[in-house]
């Protein structure tokens, strides 16, 4: 396991500091949220900086619930899936029901 290092990373012109064991991954993560604020920035000129931010936040977030209801259906279609084929699996194995005498 790395030691933790410190990295600073400048995010639209703000300098931060992180202590981390994985360097490259906050540089990811810096270079992603700069890239989302620029767009931001962009997309509606002439704006302040604070609703440039406020609108990456936006956008990182809507991507993030996105991905989150995804990974749910996902995991509950699969979980269906899974019930079917157990289900499909354990028939030759139950013992046929006898109609009740009377």
């Amino acid at each position: 396991m790395n030691r933790p290092t410190t990295i600073r990373v400048a995010i639209y012109g703000t300098d931060l500091t992180f202590r981390t064991d994985d360097p490259e991954y906050i540089r990811e993560l810096a270079a992603f949220v700069e890239e989302q604020i620029q767009k931001a920035a962009k997309s509606a000129k002439g704006t302040s900086s604070t609703k440039a931010l406020t609108l990456a936040a936006f956008n990182i977030s809507d991507e993030l619930f996105r991905l989150r209801r995804e990974k749910q259906e996902s995991g509950e279609h699969l979980s269906k899936r899974l019930d079917a084929l157990l289900q499909m699996a354990e028939e030759p194995y139950q013992k046929p029901q006898t109609p009740a005498q009377t």
